[in-house]
C-alpha cells in the first residue's frame, strides 16, 4: 500500500493539474476537494490554489465522515 501512495504522490507533484492524476474524482462538496482511489483506501485532497493539500487517507468506508 505504501509504494503506490508514494507512486500516486510522485504523480502529483509532476502533474501540472490536479486532472491529469489517474484516477482522481472532484467532490460534490463546496470548494476543491477531490479524492484519489487507492486500492479500499482514498486519498482526499484540497487545492490551495496551485498546491494540492493531501488531507486524508483512509478506508473508503470511512473517509467520508471525516473528509470533506
Amino acid at each position: 500500500m505504501r509504494r503506490r501512495l508514494d507512486q500516486v504522490i510522485q504523480e502529483l507533484i509532476e502533474a501540472d493539474n490536479i486532472t491529469e492524476v489517474t484516477g482522481v474524482s472532484r467532490l460534490r462538496a463546496e470548494g476543491l476537494h477531490y479524492r484519489i482511489r487507492i486500492g479500499d483506501y482514498r486519498l482526499g485532497i484540497t487545492m490551495d490554489g496551485e498546491t494540492a493539500v493531501l488531507r486524508r487517507f483512509m478506508p473508503r468506508g470511512e473517509i467520508y465522515r471525516y473528509f470533506p
